[in-house]
Parts: structure tokens; C-alpha cells; sequence
């Protein structure tokens, strides 16, 4: 019997032989090799989703701003009782890159009211596009090397995404429809008097900073919005 819990006592106090030690490094070598491989793409990945979807949540916000009537914070945008205006993001590239629109940034601006339409809504009109600082409202910055590479529009009655300088998506209530215009000649913001095409859709393309990884955020006039 003394012997028996002996031999118990020696087993309980035994440990890992050298070969299951060997065995359980390579094992672990082998997981922390490959994490160690895969992270860099994972992390680039899960960078350039969440680019996307920020740009997604940035349209959607401005459409609540248009719909919801929000008022700006400038008096001079309001030219009658219950007038308001519409709201939109503006879009540059690189080639017409400017502070508040370019590869590495976007901008949520007021649409400033020029005049109104009739009741019951009073209608405000403005000109669609991104006029001057005065009507910015925010200017989001593009982080961890991630960018805009292009940008293109349907133009209404074509079928063909036509590359853009610059692209306005610009949301006035009462509806919840999209107004998309795009600048599809050179130069840069501010814009004198730009020709601006409406569009059908709205494409922009992201890179992840490795430049390995791209996504699409189409934006439809429906005011639907898909990330491919």
C-alpha cells in the first residue's frame, strides 16, 4: 500500500518530457508565425472597412441633416421663417485637391438657401454644390495612409461611370433622394461657376495604404448606398 501512494506522489510531481516540450514550441512557433504574417493584411483590411463605412455613416448623417431640417449655424443661410437648408458631403481628388476635398479628405457643408419654394414645405433652393468656406460644416480627415483614389459618376441618361474633379452629394427635404453632381473638367476648389452634371450614381474608390486593398462606395440618387 505504501508503495502504491508512492508511486502516485512520483507522477503527480512529474512534468512535460523534453520531446512534448519540443513539440509544444513548434506548435506554438508555428501559430505565432503565421498571426505574425496575416497581420498586417488583417489590419489593413479591417482599416479600409472602416473607411468605408465612415464615409457611408458621413452621407447618411448629411441625408438626416437635409431630411430632418437642421438648421446651420449661419443666419444668412435662412431667408424666410421655417426655411432651412440642404446638406451634403463634397468629394475631391488628388488631381483638384484642395483643403476640404481631396485624397485624403471630405467635407459635410450647408447648401447655402438662395430662395424658397411654395408652401407647405418652402422649399429651400440652393446650387448643389460646395461654394465657399462658408458653408462648411466639417471636414473629415482620412487616417492610417488609407485614401480616395477616384471618383466617377453615372451621368443621368448614360450608362458609362465618368471620372470626376470633384463630386457633391447633396440631400434637401422633404425628400430622402440624393442630388449628385459631378465636376468632370480640371481645376480646383473654389469653383467659379462650375459646369456640374447631375448623376444617376456616385463611385468612390478607396486604397488601403499598402495600396493591396480597394473598395467602392456607390451612392445612388434612390439615396441607397453599397460598399463593394
Amino acid at each position: 500500500m505504501k508503495k502504491t501512494i508512492k508511486y502516485n506522489e512520483y507522477l503527480s510531481q512529474g512534468g512535460f518530457t523534453l520531446i512534448e516540450l519540443l513539440v509544444t514550441l513548434s506548435v506554438f512557433t508555428v501559430v505565432s508565425a503565421i498571426t505574425l504574417a496575416n497581420y498586417p493584411k488583417f489590419n489593413n483590411q479591417t482599416a479600409i472597412t472602416a473607411l468605408a463605412q465612415q464615409v457611408a455613416i458621413s452621407i447618411r448623417e448629411a441625408q438626416v441633416y437635409g431630411v430632418a431640417v437642421k438648421n446651420s449655424s449661419s443666419t444668412a443661410s435662412v431667408v424666410a421663417q421655417n426655411v432651412y437648408p440642404a446638406y451634403g458631403i463634397f468629394f475631391g481628388t488628388t488631381t483638384a485637391s484642395t483643403t476640404y476635398g481631396s485624397g485624403t479628405s471630405y467635407s459635410v457643408f450647408f447648401d447655402r438657401v438662395t430662395g424658397t419654394g411654395p408652401a407647405p414645405y418652402f422649399k429651400p433652393i440652393g446650387d448643389d454644390y460646395f461654394t465657399d468656406i462658408g458653408e462648411l460644416v466639417e471636414t473629415v480627415r482620412i487616417q492610417n495612409g488609407n485614401k480616395i483614389i477616384s471618383i466617377c459618376g453615372v451621368k443621368l441618361g448614360d450608362s458609362v461611370c465618368t471620372p470626376a474633379y470633384g463630386a457633391n452629394v447633396v440631400f434637401r427635404r422633404p425628400n430622402p433622394d440624393a442630388i449628385i453632381k459631378i465636376k468632370d473638367t480640371s481645376g480646383t476648389w473654389p469653383y467659379s461657376s462650375p459646369t456640374l452634371y447631375e448623376c444617376s450614381r456616385l463611385d468612390i474608390t478607396i486604397r488601403s495604404r499598402d495600396q493591396d486593398l480597394t473598395k467602392v462606395i456607390q451612392i445612388y440618387s434612390s439615396g441607397q448606398i453599397n460598399v463593394k
